[in-house]
């Protein structure tokens, strides 16, 4: 690792951030799934139901280092609580004090998808800001919705209709980065095994490719507008074989396709919210440090760290802090060195298996079918078993997990005004058992 003194790793408001289009082009998998030189975008949540606040926090995030914001409306995958009103007047007053020639966002999967992109358009043309200045995902994937909330306001039959004319639209438009999105994070936060999860993102992404023949777009030209988001925990080789094997499910994938080189694959890591601790949020910073380091070295595009006190409801300031500094922090450390051996192992195996899930997920008429049925609520639900801790306590002790220090306790911290969802829309019209966020703490 790059020697460095206390002074040169302390990040300030006047951090210089590489160029974006240099950075993405670090982020390039080698033929066997490994990446060289991956330095991941940082985007900030924006989640406060407050318009002020969050413009505020908006602004904050810009010019403390972050390249750009993670944009949570209500009702969004992994909103929980939070999240601002998905209204285009929310959306304008979030980026109105956002400045700079380079520009990172994303929209967060949500009911509202679909509208939400044209609201983003309209304002992203309205400041006209050059396209290759900006890095966009729109966050389209009405599956990590369904699975999330439980509902759809369209039957999937509709939705499955209505698929090739919105891509048409949106290519018509010739708009910059990710269109459809394959989630894996509903999933690994209801408890998902690695198989599992990548098993569904790729039944997802196969279906996203089925929709670009539907809409008479050549498959290859829809390929850099689909992208991935996954979980990333303290785990670190876990996590980097499941990053690793989703690379070799999607180039396997596109061979069907004839295409043999797909260019970059965007992935879009999270820190895991099944990880973390709402009483031991002191050692929620250390998994965070491992699981930002797993994104790097495994190449992710973009990476949002979830701050450390997302376990309690919305963020404070020191917590929102804390998830900026600690991905600027890791930029200055050389992971050159890590040893792949047991990953790519692991990758194998996680590959071959999640290969044959998605394959029987097609056979069951794809994952909004799937999810419809139960049948991947079954899954994760023997993928949860797995995760409990067993009766030898010891081996498996992890603070804030299944052992609790006494000076972690956050007395200061109001959990009784936390709120949860409701299970379904009351407009939905299609409906399935939600797939609810765990904590391995309360397991």
């Amino acid at each position: 690792m790059n020697s460095m003194t206390v002074a040169q790793q302390t990040v300030t408001a006047s951090f210089e951030r590489d160029a974006l289009a240099d950075r993405i082009g670090k982020a390039i998998a080698e033929a066997d799934g490994r990446v060289r030189n991956a330095t991941p975008l940082i985007l900030q949540r924006a989640d406060d139901p407050n318009p002020a606040q969050a413009k505020l926090q908006a602004k904050d995030d810009m010019d403390g280092g972050s390249d750009g914001l993670a944009i949570v409306f209500e009702g969004a995958v992994g909103a929980g609580a939070t999240g601002i009103a998905a209204k285009p007047e929310s959306l304008k007053s979030l980026l109105s004090e956002i400045c700079g020639d380079r520009l990172a966002l994303r929209i967060e999967p949500h009911q509202a998808s679909r509208a939400s992109a044209d609201w983003l358009i309209e304002i992203l043309s309205a400041s006209k800001m050059r396209s290759d200045r900006l890095d966009v995902s729109f966050g389209i994937d009405p599956s990590a919705v369904f699975a999330a909330t439980g509902g759809l306001r369209m039957s999937i039959e509709a939705m499955e209709a209505a698929a090739p004319q919105l891509l048409a639209y949106f290519f018509s438009m010739d708009v910059p980065g990710v269109l459809l999105e394959s989630d894996g994070r509903p999933y690994h936060n209801a408890g998902a095994g690695a198989e599992t999860e990548l098993g569904v993102v790729l039944a997802v992404a196969l279906d996203h490719l089925r929709m670009f023949k539907a809409a008479r777009q050549p498959v290859v030209y829809g390929v850099p507008h689909i992208g991935f988001s996954i979980s990333v925990d303290d785990d670190v080789q876990e996590s980097l074989a499941r990053m690793k094997a989703l690379r070799l499910l999607w180039a396997d994938a596109l061979k069907a396709h004839n295409i043999l080189d797909g260019g970059q694959v965007r992935i879009h890591a999270e820190t895991s919210y099944r990880m973390m601790s709402a009483e031991s949020v002191r050692a929620n910073i250390a998994r965070k440090i491992l699981a930002a380091s797993a994104a790097f070295i495994g190449g992710a595009t973009t990476l949002t760290v979830l701050p450390v006190t997302t376990g309690n409801g919305l963020a404070n300031a020191m917590s929102r802090e804390v998830s900026r500094i600690l991905p600027s922090t890791l930029r200055r450390i050389d992971f050159g060195s890590f040893d792949f051996e047991a990953v790519d192992a692991r990758a194998e195996e996680i590959f071959a298996e999640a290969k044959a899930l998605a394959a029987e997920i097609e056979g069951r008429g794809g994952v909004l079918r799937s999810l419809a049925s139960g049948f991947i609520q079954a899954r994760i639900a023997q993928d949860l078993q797995k995760l409990k801790p067993t009766t030898n306590a010891q081996a498996d002790a992890k603070i804030g997990q299944n052992l609790i220090l006494a000076f972690e306790g956050n007395p200061n911290l109001n959990l009784s005004g936390i709120k949860r969802l409701p299970d379904t829309a009351d407009d939905s019209s299609s409906v399935c058992e939600p797939l609810r966020p765990v904590r391995l703490e309360t397991l």
